[in-house]
């Protein structure tokens, strides 16, 4: 099977989406997998050793010289990491804080107007020859453009992810950029063969708005040992970004923790993120008696101090607007924490897909409303021990129900058969 995956970054594994690309594709036998993406940076994965790059700085560059637009590379060759890439990623960094707008607007022009799509591209895309397009769904005019010209030129059938609410988002705002993505979006649902949701929630939601029919996926589980010691103090461990309100959520843990550490330090917070790091940030979350900022390490890393944790964090925001944001999206970081044998806990609100589906994990500790984070700390404390007849009952329902092989082999089972339509 030959599968061509539609990225907007560098399929790397130590990020989350190319993480979660390589738990679902690593091991595939009989398969060949290419790239296609819009930055210079260089892919980090075992999965995918054929690429093609388009990055806005090459559309600036070559504005007017369109056919040198684009790199076509193997990881094969040797490749040395330029200027040009060091500058991409301060650039991101840059726009990131202080003008993501409007140069995301001028970004997505910027594929519309330029013929980026040039022979060089024509080749690489007919050298893949693919069976399927796989590409998480968004609204950006990059991946609507991928998607059309494989469904004009081959043979290959489309399967996209939809892993946030995203059409929500672009529903409700009326900027020039929400607009275009909005429309975007719809095209690329209507011309997918198969579409995935990140949560039943978001399937039953998105399957009703487009007429379609949605599977959800989740990420498979690669798994460590059952906890079977507690640490003293306990060890409470968040890994993740600090993005839709989780601050707060995070900061109000912090508050409970300074209490209960007074006289003693009992319980201690460990964020390992790579977030920026905001002074606000940083005053909310670096405390010396309940919580610290680990600052961000290699996911082989985040997994063994998952592992090592007594109880390992997914929190959401309880403002209404984040939940709105995040209420069909399943976050990936659930899987890793069930995959750690440590005891899962989750703070978030009700109606949201991530904590909904972990009311019925056996042996999570949840939290669905702030002031209820006092008293499941203290009863925690109050009967340390009970922890590891949690990670029990956790670790067996993720081998019931997240085993990595299983999910792997459903994908598979699942591609053959929209090849087959």
């Amino acid at each position: 099977m030959r599968i061509l995956v539609i990225s907007n970054s560098e399929w790397d594994d130590q990020g989350a989406g190319g993480n979660t690309l390589s738990n679902w594709f690593g091991g595939w036998n009989n398969s060949v997998f290419f790239n296609v993406y819009p930055r210079l940076s260089l892919p980090n994965n075992t999965c995918c050793k054929e690429y093609y790059s388009v990055s806005p700085f090459s559309l600036i560059r070559f504005f007017f010289r369109p056919s040198k637009v684009g790199r076509r590379f193997s990881v094969k060759e040797q490749i040395i990491v330029s200027r040009h890439q060091k500058k991409e990623k301060k650039v991101i960094s840059w726009i990131h804080k202080r003008a993501r707008g409007i140069a995301y607007l001028i970004n997505d022009f910027l594929y519309d107007i330029v013929r980026w799509q040039n022979d060089k591209y024509v080749r690489f895309i007919k050298e893949c020859n693919p069976d399927i397009v796989f590409s998480f769904a968004t609204g950006d005019t990059f991946r609507r453009q991928n998607l059309e010209y494989v469904k004009q030129h081959t043979h290959a059938k489309i399967i996209t992810f939809v892993a946030d609410d995203v059409y929500t988002i672009y529903s409700d705002r009326s900027s020039v950029l929400m607009r275009r993505y909005k429309k975007n979006f719809e095209d690329i649902m209507y011309m997918s063969d198969m579409v995935y949701g990140a949560s039943e929630m978001m399937c039953s939601e998105y399957g009703r708005l487009f007429n379609i029919q949605m599977k959800p996926l989740y990420k498979g589980c690669h798994f460590m040992g059952v906890k079977d010691v507690i640490n003293n103090p306990l060890r409470i461990v968040y890994a993740g970004n600090l993005q839709y309100g989780r601050i707060n959520s995070l900061a109000k843990i912090a508050d409970v923790l300074e209490v209960i550490n007074q006289h003693t330090i009992k319980c201690y917070l460990e964020i390992y993120t790579g977030s920026d790091i905001t002074p606000e940030i940083n005053e909310k979350l670096n405390r010396k008696q309940s919580s610290r900022i680990c600052g961000p390490r290699p996911y082989e890393t985040i997994k063994q101090i998952l592992h090592q944790a007594d109880i390992v964090l997914q929190v959401e925001s309880f403002e209404p607007q984040q939940q709105k944001i995040v209420r069909f999206s399943f976050s990936t970081k659930i899987t890793d924490c069930m995959q750690s044998g440590s005891v899962l806990m989750v703070i978030g609100p009700k109606g949201i897909s991530s904590v909904e589906y972990t009311k019925n994990i056996p042996g999570v500790l949840l939290a669905t409303d702030p002031d209820e984070i006092g008293n499941l700390l203290k009863n925690v404390l109050n009967n340390p021990m009970e922890l590891l007849s949690r990670a029990k009952q956790i670790h067996e329902f993720s081998i019931r129900n997240h085993s990595l092989n299983s999910v792997r082999k459903a994908l598979q089972h699942d591609f053959n058969e929209v090849i087959r339509l």
